[in-house]
């Protein structure tokens, strides 16, 4: 198989009457034996190198380092397993908790992943789940830890938003009724209990969790929204793929999008921050599962790469590394500054 497809693909002809029709190989790959069905990057300073990679019957945590972050080190990538984990069921979505820590003692494992049996399991340091969420009553489409460590939330297709007490045994603390399917749960990284759920038919709300209310809301002027990212570094920006277009917010005045351009004519799957910066947006989408970059300098995205089929998307959290699921190999692209 390819790595690249060089060929002018339906999917840039959008880029090339701007310019940008560029594509480039990824900077590393890792082959595995299984299909890499999702991968998640640790968001968290102390295990921001682990990466959680599902296949459709198991689990693997291994640690990622790359060259550009360990000037000691001579490969160019190092990829090592930390632990292996059985998995029943199809991963729909990882969530890695603060508490994880592998670099001083006592080491900690903690994670979380919902699959397509309407469950949700945590993972710790031992061989296999150390604990079972089976409340939901339909698909899990998404699970966030907060930045505390205190709370689990989750979003599902029985239109509920639950948060579960990971002190409590993970019981239930409150739960949120919706309108629509929910897409993803986000927690504000600076303001405990703030928490961002984004529905399939464009409505984007801030809860206070502790309040039990809605703060925010607001929307897009297209559906279904397939994916969302809240920048890290600086909570005022927000990003969505609606359809094909790629929409951003400023928080500081919602209800007018600051952006909204077509960038993927058939329909886009992730869009994601690049390394903490709101400047760089990485996104992935059809046809030909093309993956552009948009700089905050440039009006529109650029096509680096198309693929055959694509599974997931994940950013490291300090270098400008993209890793997409290709099949049984993981792709990772170094985003260079224009």
């Amino acid at each position: 198989m390819a790595l690249v497809d060089k060929n002018l693909s339906s999917s840039l002809i959008l880029d090339k009457l701007y310019g940008s029709n560029s594509t480039e190989p990824p900077a590393h790959v890792l082959e595995f034996d299984d299909v890499v069905t999702l991968a998640e990057f640790s968001p968290y300073l102390w295990s921001h190198d682990l990466i959680c990679i599902a296949f459709p019957s198991k689990i693997i945590v291994a640690s990622i380092k790359f060259k550009e972050e360990n000037n000691d080190q001579i490969e160019p990538l190092k990829y090592d397993v930390v632990k292996k984990y059985s998995c029943y069921g199809r991963v729909q979505a990882i969530s890695w908790s603060p508490e994880t820590n592998i670099k001083v003692a006592p080491k900690t494992i903690l994670f979380a992943v919902s699959t397509n049996t309407f469950e949700i399991n945590i993972y710790g340091s031992d061989d296999t789940y150390i604990h079972k969420i089976s409340a939901h009553r339909n698909y899990v489409n998404d699970i966030s830890f907060d930045p505390s460590g205190e709370y689990l939330a989750s979003v599902s297709d029985d239109l509920t938003c639950r948060i579960w007490s990971v002190k409590n045994g993970f019981t239930e603390a409150y739960k949120f009724y919706l309108d629509s399917s929910p897409i993803t749960a986000k927690w504000h990284k600076d303001d405990p209990g703030k928490l961002l759920v984004a529905e399939t038919y464009g409505v984007v709300k801030v809860y206070n969790v502790l309040g039990g209310t809605a703060i925010i809301s607001f929307r897009s002027k297209l559906s279904p929204l397939i994916s969302l990212d809240w920048c890290l570094n600086d909570c005022q920006h927000i990003i969505a793929m609606c359809g094909g277009n790629l929409v951003k917010w400023n928080m500081n005045n919602p209800s007018i999008p600051a952006y909204d351009k077509l960038v993927h004519p058939d329909g886009g799957f992730f869009a994601k921050y690049i390394s903490l910066s709101e400047q760089t947006i990485v996104t992935l989408g059809t046809p030909d599962f093309s993956l552009k970059v948009l700089h905050r300098d440039k009006p529109y995205p650029k096509t680096i790469a198309t693929m055959k089929s694509a599974s997931s998307l994940t950013v490291h959290q300090h270098l400008p590394y993209v890793c997409v699921g290709v099949k049984k190999n993981i792709y990772m692209w170094l985003i260079n500054e224009p």
